[in-house]
């Protein structure tokens, strides 16, 4: 059976769409498979993605063919379309909220998925009663008013997200908005052509697109994170002092130094002074929250920063600091105590020349207090 020019364009667009998610998936082969959930989140969007690429080509293959059989398969293939778009849904929210909130409560993971259940429950339904699509006398595919539902849905919770990361208070993070932008706009774009104009087949290479964009923006975001403790690193005290310092916004900076970690590394190894630098960051990121970033300045120097205008912030953060490390309790499994010296300063840089002698600065005070725990425990420089 000749295929149409429509379903010609359709078998390319996915088949562009199938490859741009083989070198999605092979050039992040490593990521995908450490076990965070943003990266978890995004390899099931990749694979969902290419499994509907195969059923959108072999379906626009398959479209108009005669017999009972076939018309169970383009059903079945049909209806598998829909569902992976309830799933894609489902799976932007959970990454939304692992990336953007940094948590998923069981309330929100069950938010989320009461829409892909009712969804699953309608397209099964559609089999016997046409609500997103049917198949006419002859096998070929009819758009159904539920498919314009459908999409509403799903661009309507598109759109909630995108507004808000405007008020989600990551506002100092480089790429995070933009990598929403990057994914929903070629989305938009290919879902509303594809509505408005009958026979394109736009949503899934949009989709692809979107996704490739999402990915590409990660990995932009990790030029300023730490590789061992997922902080971030000094190249994002540039972009701050590019994007916020010079805007003469109040910062106060506190450093902190983890005191003796040189007789952890020779007591214990390497491997255990490692997980003393993520412990270490953990608990630091649990303090500071959404108020603010932790950075992994140098081997153990951290720095927290806190856009505040109030003077007695610094003293606040390190006083939660002191009690969060006193807590922690030593085990077999973490052999190691860990306190820190801090020093803090506040200030509102409005040049680019003035972050290292404000750094100086922060480190001079970090040091007096690192002299002043030393002294009281008699320890020798050697350690510092």
């Amino acid at each position: 059976m000749e295929l149409s020019p429509l379903a010609i364009s359709a078998i390319g667009g996915n088949a562009i769409a199938l490859a741009l998610m083989g070198i999605c998936y092979w050039s992040c082969f490593y990521r995908f498979h450490k076990g965070v959930r943003t990266s978890q989140c995004l390899f099931w969007m990749l694979i969902v993605t290419s499994i509907v690429s195969v059923t959108e080509i072999l379906s626009s293959v398959f479209d108009g063919w005669s017999g009972t059989g076939m018309r169970v398969v383009l059903y079945a293939l049909n209806s598998v379309n829909f569902l992976a778009a309830l799933v894609m849904m489902v799976l932007w929210l959970l990454f939304f909220l692992a990336y953007f909130t940094k948590k998923a409560s069981k309330t929100h993971i069950l938010l989320t998925h009461i829409p892909m259940a009712i969804g699953i429950i309608l397209v099964i339904l559609n089999l016997f009663f046409p609500i997103f699509f049917y198949l006419d006398a002859n096998n070929a595919y009819v758009r159904g008013y539920g498919y314009y539902a459908l999409l509403v849905l799903e661009l309507s919770a598109a759109t909630c997200t995108v507004f808000s990361t405007i008020f989600v208070r990551r506002h100092m993070e480089p790429f995070k908005n933009l990598s929403t932008y990057l994914f929903f706009t070629p989305i938009f774009v290919g879902c509303i052509l594809q509505a408005c104009f009958y026979g394109l087949a736009l949503q899934w290479p949009s989709i692809a697109i979107g996704i490739t964009g999402l990915i590409l923006s990660a990995q932009n975001q990790s030029i300023y994170r730490d590789p061992l403790t997922g902080l971030y690193n000094r190249v994002y005290l540039s972009y701050l002092q590019r994007n916020f310092f010079t805007r003469k916004k109040t910062f106060t900076v506190i450093m902190a130094d983890i005191n003796d970690f040189k007789s952890v590394n020779d007591e214990f190894g390497h491997k255990i002074g490692d997980k003393a630098l993520i412990d270490t960051a953990r608990t630091l990121v649990s303090v500071v929250g959404e108020s603010g970033s932790v950075v992994r300045y140098a081997g153990d120097e951290f720095l927290i920063i806190v856009p505040s205008e109030e003077k007695d912030v610094s003293e606040k953060y390190m006083s939660k600091i002191n009690e969060a490390f006193a807590k922690q309790a030593t085990t077999p499994e973490r052999p190691y105590s860990i306190s820190l010296s801090m020093g803090s300063i506040q200030c509102r840089l409005s040049n680019s020349d003035s972050l290292d002698e404000f750094m100086n600065q922060i480190d001079k005070r970090m040091y007096e207090s690192k002299k002043r725990y030393h002294e009281a425990h008699h320890l020798s420089r050697e350690y510092e």
